[in-house]
């Protein structure tokens, strides 16, 4: 039986996937809220 050890949630805004499918999330505008995601990609 699988066990959940942790969850990740964000706010549904559409201009996140919008910024990126477009290339922006390396932009001064949308660095901080992508870098806030960076924690839970390791793992």
């Amino acid at each position: 039986m699988a066990k959940i050890t942790a969850s990740v949630y964000s706010s549904h805004v559409p201009a996140i996937g919008a910024a990126l499918d477009n290339g922006k999330s390396g932009e001064d505008y949308w660095k901080p809220l992508f870098a806030g995601y960076d924690y839970s990609k390791g793992y």
